[in-house]
């Protein structure tokens, strides 16, 4: 049953190996066990790196940061103790030399670890995967009856930070070119609407058959409205064709790398990008531009045309379907190798720097064989 303590009773014990502890947070386990044995059973085995950050969840009255001092004093890691506020003082007292010892060692109470992750302290740790949840002998026998929640809040504030900085983190480019687009967003894809009534829309995108199929497209150029894929752009001007429609969706600076020969059609055709699209291709273009997503990220307008595309390819399918045609052909959409190892159409960066070598790719059977 949990024991009833105020801070001005905590008082240390001893045991006969010399061992210092609170009687209600640990009495019942280390009155007649040495805490070097738990030591060398429980924490000695785990590898520790000096570059990795540790949370743990109670000190076992202060002697676990006795033993992390003992043991590790050479290469410490990031220790974090977090302690009962009723026996922290007490316990930052008692093991004053050994804190001083370990130089990224921090004792502190759950609200002013919640308090540390809120002001970003472990961001980074959090990012790049360097941080983990331990807890000391008395967060399992919790005979204080406090211990047990301070491990599942350690677990609980580090999940829901970790969400939050990965989430974060991961949108940040999209979140930039987002804004940065703001003012090339005049026009929504919704006055694409039905505009391709009757007509035959050609989707080319940068696999390897795309090649196979140019010089029916480029015979049949005059019946067709074609809309292509960003990268492809240097093929295409290669062939001597100019699409109608260039759609583009990457936030990231690679996509205008392997996009940027689109700036060079003349005419320029329009440019459907995502509202999240790279803003050195959208800002630069010449043509007439038309947006698919919201104007702002907090906020949609009733008649915008948001897309759920997770590729360039599923994008530019998305924008022949809004349009409502007679029929849909489909160019470049391979998702597979040609016989060769090629990932992408001639006049691809990809293309022109080497095959794919890899081996533990299931082979199937298309169309071509």
């Amino acid at each position: 049953m949990p024991q009833t303590l105020h801070p001005t009773e905590v008082t240390f014990e001893h045991n006969a190996f010399g061992d210092e502890f609170i009687a209600p947070v640990n009495a019942e386990t280390f009155r007649e066990r040495a805490y070097a044995e738990t030591w060398q059973q429980r924490y000695a085995p785990l590898t520790y790196s000096p570059n990795h950050t540790y949370v743990v969840a109670g000190t076992d009255s202060g002697m676990l940061i006795k033993a992390f001092a003992r043991a590790l004093a050479e290469q410490p890691p990031a220790l974090v103790f977090i302690e009962d506020e009723r026996v922290i003082d007490a316990v930052a007292a008692n093991c004053a030399a050994e804190l001083a010892e370990l130089p990224h060692a921090e004792l502190m109470t759950l609200s002013q670890f919640r308090e540390a992750c809120e002001n970003r302290v472990y961001d980074n740790a959090l990012l790049t995967g360097r941080i983990s949840a331990l807890k000391a002998v008395c967060a399992e026998a919790d005979h204080l009856g406090s211990y047990r929640a301070i491990d599942e809040q350690i677990h609980f504030v580090l999940h829901s930070r970790r969400w939050l900085v990965m989430s974060t983190s991961v949108r940040l480019p999209y979140l930039q070119q987002r804004l940065l687009n703001l003012p090339e967003m005049a026009v929504n894809a919704s006055l694409l609407k039905r505009r391709f009534a009757g007509q035959t829309v050609v989707v080319m995108a940068a696999g390897p058959s795309l090649d196979d199929h140019l010089p029916w497209v480029k015979t049949h150029r005059e019946s067709l409205i074609v809309i292509s894929v960003s990268r492809i752009s240097r093929r295409l001007q290669q062939t001597g064709i100019t699409p109608d429609i260039v759609v583009t969706l990457d936030p990231h600076d690679i996509s205008f790398e392997v996009s940027r020969e689109g700036l060079d059609f003349t005419p320029a055709p329009v440019l459907v990008f995502s509202d999240q699209a790279v803003n050195t291709l959208v800002g630069q273009w010449s043509g007439p531009k038309i947006y698919t997503g919201t104007r702002v990220p907090w906020t949609a307008e009733d008649d915008e045309h948001r897309s759920n595309a997770s590729t360039v390819s599923n994008l530019a399918f998305d924008v022949a379907r809004l349009g409502e045609p007679e029929r849909i052909i489909l160019m470049g959409l391979d998702f597979c190798l040609d016989k060769a190892g090629h990932t992408h159409a001639q006049g691809n960066m990809e293309r022109d720097t080497c095959v794919s070598l890899r081996t533990d790719m299931e082979e199937v059977t298309t169309y071509d064989g």
